[in-house]
């Protein structure tokens, strides 16, 4: 990636979300996203400040954690399993979402394609949770299907990150490029020295 050009994003896809197995203490199989119309990602700070006589002498901004908000179509199997919907209890086919639904964590990643399609970038947030209450909306009539909107907060992972993301062209381990999408985690891209 040259670093004095800028990276003009026309389409994120290929999604995949991992979510975690209190009962396993494990992450499942990555499960597509569905189709993506919007993904958005801002930081939630906080400034701790050093004053000295009464006057701000230094000020730093602290990332706590990433706000994002992913609007699309996404499959109903992967909407149940983030909010906690379950059959237990229930005849075949019948699912709840009630007072002792939990939603998940997970892994979600996804791919930006560039405006030339010259290069890719992949995203991933490791460690993500559900913050909106499930939610949809449906209209009789209308001339284009509603997408559901899901926010998030993304918090540290294991090594104190929120986020990743790599262009391919730098990427030099081919196992980066190919686990990225289904198998991410921090031992995939964590440099370990001898």
């Amino acid at each position: 990636m040259e670093l004095d050009k800028s990276y003009d994003v026309v389409r994120i896809t290929n999604g995949f979300i991992r979510l975690y197995d209190e009962a396993t203490k494990t992450y499942g199989t990555a499960k597509s996203t569905g189709c993506l119309g919007s993904l958005s990602t801002e930081s939630e700070t906080r400034t701790v400040v050093k004053r000295c006589e009464g006057e701000v002498v230094e000020e730093v901004t602290i990332i706590t954690a990433l706000l994002v908000t992913f609007t699309g179509h996404m499959p109903i199997g992967v909407l149940r399993d983030l909010y906690g919907f379950s059959n237990e209890g229930l005849k075949p086919g019948v699912y709840a979402i009630g007072r002792k639904s939990k939603p998940k964590k997970g892994i979600y990643t996804w791919q930006a394609e560039d405006l030339y399609d010259e290069q890719k970038k992949f995203m991933a947030y490791p460690n993500m949770r559900i913050t909106s209450g499930y939610a949809f909306s449906h209209e009789n009539g209308a001339e284009e299907i509603a997408e559901v909107s899901i926010s998030f907060k993304a918090m540290r992972d294991e090594l104190g990150n929120f986020y990743y993301d790599a262009y391919e062209n730098e990427l030099t381990d081919e196992s980066v490029k190919t686990g990225w999408a289904q198998t991410f985690d921090q031992s995939l891209v964590e440099l370990v020295t001898p």
